[in-house]
């Protein structure tokens, strides 16, 4: 970002409506945090219509507001309540329930805030840095390039379902073929359309990811866990001292901020995956490790610094390279889609304002996080008290007026309900739905660079020669290769145990 071009991202990130809306986002985020069971994906769902009637920067910065609000609102009820509103938040629960059963949990909270602010503006920035070099980078891909790049996404769902690779080949297979249904790309010909004019387009993105996600979620939590209990210290005493709070671990914020943007830059890891790792860092490196495990202060710090750390390192391939590497970056891909903007190089050359005041917007978002988590993070626990079946209706009523408004029609609607007992289905018999997600929006990717390929090289054995000649393709192919080796590996050695 140059001179030229940060002072117009600032004033357009600072417009009202803009700040209002990043301020809302951000509510919501920690709200749907905070409540066990939702989380971030479910979160950006329920926001995802209201994007249609927003500019772009302002829908790319809505939604960034609510992932980020997710991110911490997840560690108040694992402070106070020993349940983790998100699965980032499981490692903030060993330090954090032990500090509010020692009467400390206002302390635990304000860490918890403080420690997300900075792991997301270290993301940030290196969103801010990072990004723009990969974009650039990526003008270097043509048909080839792009039919491999969707492959390694889709190779990642051997690598999430190692722990049942048949079930998440059998799932990722699934989301490919949902994304055949519509138009052939060169032949224009219907496939899977069953004569329903709506589905010639393919299926809508919005009805079906929240049919999978939010809906069969809700079915999940009422039919299997019943009315969910959560009883704990709700009133919390907190002392504010925020510019001392602010550069209490000042070494944890930045090491483990550097580990969740790491770990999130790499799609599919998971975010839980990095608040572990800068655990284990923060307790190997601190001066008082016998403190660990009995409400260590500091241990908050590295679990929230990298759980927030996450969010800015997980839209550097989402926006750069087109790959979601987990289902809250797919419903921020959408996103994208729905307010016409097409993730790769394209993205920062054509539509550089927009990008840089989601950069901006992303600090912003982040400031507003510190300051409604650490003045008011107590009070949001009143949601708690919403008698579950008001807030589950509420919630599908949100969701069907959503899917409804995006698109004005009631098929979506059809769409929504059926993919919302898919979804179901799917959680029962233990089918995850990332790698429907993966198959669903990388397929139609690699099939389309596929034929442009074939278009151009006339044969199978003119596209792998072509291959073998070009050092990305070579590079994409043996990490390929890696990914789904390394993955099967571990999935026999999980089978013999």
């Amino acid at each position: 970002m140059s001179f030229e071009t940060i002072l117009p991202a600032i004033m357009h990130a600072f417009q009202p409506m803009t700040l209002l809306a990043a301020l809302l986002a951000t509510l919501e985020g920690i709200i749907v945090g905070a409540l066990p069971g939702l989380g971030p994906t479910i979160g950006m769902s329920l926001l995802l219509p209201f994007t249609y009637s927003m500019e772009p920067a302002a829908a790319l910065i809505f939604l960034a507001a609510c992932y980020c609000g997710t991110q911490y609102g997840g560690s108040i009820t694992a402070i106070l309540l020993n349940t983790p509103g998100t699965p980032s938040a499981v490692a903030t629960t060993i330090e954090g329930y032990k500090m509010t059963l020692n009467g400390r949990g206002g302390e635990a909270l304000n860490e918890a805030v403080v420690a997300s602010f900075w792991g997301g503006m270290i993301s940030a920035l290196a969103f801010i840095f990072l990004a723009p070099v990969l974009a650039k980078f990526s003008l270097k891909f043509a048909s080839l390039e792009n039919f491999l790049l969707a492959l390694f996404g889709l190779a990642l769902i051997a690598s999430l379902s190692e722990k049942d690779m048949m079930k998440g080949l059998i799932s990722g297979a699934f989301g490919m073929a949902l994304g055949c249904i519509g138009t052939d790309p060169f032949t224009a010909t219907e496939r899977y359309t069953f004569g329903v004019l709506r589905l010639s387009s393919g299926l809508t993105l919005l009805p079906t990811m929240i049919g999978v996600f939010s809906i069969a979620r809700i079915i999940h939590n009422v039919t299997d866990h019943g009315k969910t209990n959560l009883q704990g210290k709700t009133d919390v005493k907190i002392k504010y001292n925020l510019f001392r709070d602010l550069f209490m671990y000042p070494v944890d914020y930045i090491r483990s901020g550097l580990i969740g943007t790491v770990i999130g830059i790499i799609p599919g890891a998971a975010g839980n995956v990095a608040t572990f790792i800068a655990y284990d860092q923060g307790k190997k490196r601190s001066k008082h490790p016998e403190e660990f495990g009995n409400g260590a202060r500091q241990g908050i710090a590295c679990t929230e610094s990298a759980n927030n750390g996450v969010t800015g390192g997980a839209m550097i391939p989402t926006l750069t390279l087109g790959i979601p590497g987990s289902p809250s970056m797919a419903v921020f891909m959408g996103a994208l889609l729905i307010v016409g903007l097409q993730p790769g190089y394209q993205l920062f050359e054509k539509n550089g304002d927009i990008m840089n005041t989601l950069m901006v917007g992303l600090i912003v978002a982040n400031v507003l996080m510190l300051l409604l988590g650490y003045f008011f993070s107590k009070y949001f626990l009143v949601v708690l008290k919403i008698p579950d079946n008001i807030l589950v209706a509420g919630i599908v009523v949100l969701c069907v007026a959503g899917v409804y408004a995006s698109g004005k029609n009631m098929v979506d609607i059809y769409i929504m309900l059926i993919f919302s007992f898919v979804g179901y289905a799917m959680e029962r018999f233990n089918f995850s739905a990332v790698p429907l997600v993966l198959g669903f929006i990388l397929g139609p990717l690699a099939e389309k660079s596929l034929l442009q390929a074939y278009k151009i090289q006339k044969s199978p054995l003119n596209i792998v020669m072509a291959m073998m000649k070009r050092p990305i393709c070579i590079v994409l192919i043996i990490v390929i290769l890696y990914i789904l080796i390394s993955s099967f590996r571990k999935s026999m050695k999980q089978e013999e145990a």
